[in-house]
C-alpha cells in the first residue's frame, strides 16, 4: 500500500474541517469524505513538534518507521492549493528563548 491509499481511507473516515481554514500542497486530490470538491492531504514524519520529512503519493507505507516519529495527516491550505508557479512556500519555525 502506498501513501496515497491511506489518506484516500483516511479521508473517508475523518470529517473535513471547515472550508474556511483548510486545505493542502504536497498532497494528493481525494474524492470522497465530506467535501463536494475533494480533499487534498499530506502525511508527514514530526519529531518533537518538527516536520522532518512529507512523504510521497508513491511512497510505500511498508517503509514509514513510526518507532520514533509521529506520523501526521493533514488537509493543505487554500492558499498552498492555490499557489502558481511562480509563487513560493516558505516553511518557518518559531521559538522563544528565554535569557536568563
Amino acid at each position: 500500500a502506498t501513501v496515497a491509499d491511506a489518506l484516500t481511507e483516511l479521508a473517508k473516515i475523518v470529517p473535513a474541517e471547515q472550508p474556511a481554514d483548510t486545505s493542502d500542497a504536497n498532497g494528493m486530490e481525494i474524492s470522497g469524505g465530506s467535501s463536494s470538491q475533494g480533499r487534498r492531504l499530506r502525511m508527514m514524519e514530526v519529531f518533537n513538534h518538527r516536520i522532518y520529512k512529507i512523504f510521497g503519493e508513491q511512497d510505500d507505507v511498508e517503509t514509514i518507521n513510526d518507532q520514533y516519529w509521529t506520523i501526521r495527516a493533514e488537509e493543505l491550505a487554500p492558499e498552498e492549493l492555490a499557489a502558481g508557479h511562480e509563487d513560493r512556500l516558505i516553511h518557518v519555525r518559531h521559538f522563544f528563548r528565554d535569557a536568563r
